[in-house]
């Protein structure tokens, strides 16, 4: 892209998030757009904290990047592991983890799991029935399934915690120690990290007040539980689930800046380069779930087919994914393309906008720049 472009594409980016703050959108927000040869542009807007303190976002804020955790950490690790000769992915997960057998989750496989097609419900908070690696296992066994694998789609974090556990028992290692080996160091991702030390405090960006979004779900559960926070949550990762298991969660957990993420999009959009095989990242970009409700690759969402989804401006080939406290990342290989959006939209409370149509505007700017 000539340099005039670029700058043009740079205005009217920074244009666009500020509208979004000064509506009230989000309080900052940091952005990293460009191809498989690197940033093009990147720039922090806004504040990465408003409360208790306020702190400007920096192009190193590190946010919380909430359910992005999945594809970036989760299922990269997965798919080193069938790289290493570690797991089958078609092989049922009850081989590695034994609790599973004998229960209806007997059969589930690695890619059931990886392509949200295993039958688990949406969300469930695991920590209502204890703590910790092995009372949430425990409660996933229990957890009835909604339908029978490989039927339908249904996006869950349980089977991405499922699989972090699964992880843990074929390395005998953490999660936390393979991310680090496995992605953060060989790509030279400084930031990257799960359960960031108190002395950073300052560069993350905070998210919201005592899991109020949690505590009503649990609350329209009929469930109950005496240990929510009762502070704003910065430095901790917002996700119950993940928080409650030790910071380190299948399906959350992961902080990073707008860089880290986009230095992991990049290895994917040069064919894994520095971390995976490249047929294993073809593998994990195609779609699994074919006339299913959704488009599911290995960790990743497709764009979707309705017409004003904030993915349906990318090509056909195109794969990326969200975070709830206000992330995402998409890569569109056809046109060499990687948007990264890091916000904070919880902070200080959830704020009543639609990130969706926040993504969709971003993309469209991103897109018709690019052409």
């Amino acid at each position: 892209m000539l340099e005039s472009a670029a700058e043009t594409l740079k205005v009217s980016v920074r244009k666009y998030l500020t509208s979004e703050i000064e509506a009230g959108s989000f309080p900052g927000a940091v952005y990293a757009i460009g191809s498989s040869e690197g940033i093009l542009i990147e720039g922090a807007l806004g504040y990465s904290v408003v409360k208790p303190a306020r702190i400007r976002a920096t192009i190193d804020t590190i946010y919380d990047v909430a359910s992005l955790t999945k594809p970036l950490m989760t299922a990269s690790l997965v798919l080193r592991a069938s790289a290493d000769g570690k797991v089958d992915l078609a092989s049922p997960v009850s081989r590695y983890v034994d609790e599973l057998r004998g229960t209806e989750k007997e059969a589930i496989t690695f890619l059931d799991l990886l392509s949200h097609r295993a039958g688990f419900q949406a969300w469930y908070p695991l920590y209502t029935q204890g703590e910790g690696d092995a009372a949430y296992l425990t409660a996933i066994v229990k957890r009835p399934l909604r339908y029978k694998a490989g039927t339908r789609v249904i996006y869950s974090c349980l089977g991405f915690i499922l699989l972090k556990l699964a992880l843990e028992r074929v390395y005998q290692r953490s999660v936390e120690d393979l991310s680090r080996e496995v992605l953060f160091e060989p790509l030279g991702l400084p930031h990257a990290c799960f359960n960031p030390s108190p002395e950073r405090k300052y560069e993350i960006a905070a998210t919201e007040w005592g899991n109020t979004n949690e505590r009503n779900m649990v609350a329209e559960r009929g469930l109950t539980f005496s240990r929510f926070r009762n502070y704003i949550i910065w430095g901790e990762t917002d996700d119950g689930n993940a928080y409650y298991m030790g910071g380190v969660g299948g399906n959350a957990g992961l902080f990073a800046t707008a860089r880290d993420v986009f230095g992991i999009a990049r290895s994917y959009a040069r064919k894994g380069e520095g971390v995976l095989p490249a047929e294993l990242v073809a593998e994990s970009t195609k779609n699994h779930t074919p006339g299913l409700q959704e488009n599911r690759g290995l960790g990743w969402q497709l764009p979707a087919s309705r017409p004003d989804g904030p993915a349906s401006m990318f090509s056909p080939s195109a794969f990326g994914h969200t975070g709830f406290t206000g992330t995402s990342v998409w890569i569109d290989p056809e046109r060499d393309l990687i948007v990264v959006l890091l916000t904070n939209r919880l902070h200080p409370t959830t704020h009543a906008n639609n990130m969706q149509t926040v993504r969709r505007k971003l993309h469209l700017i991103a897109v018709n720049a690019w052409e």
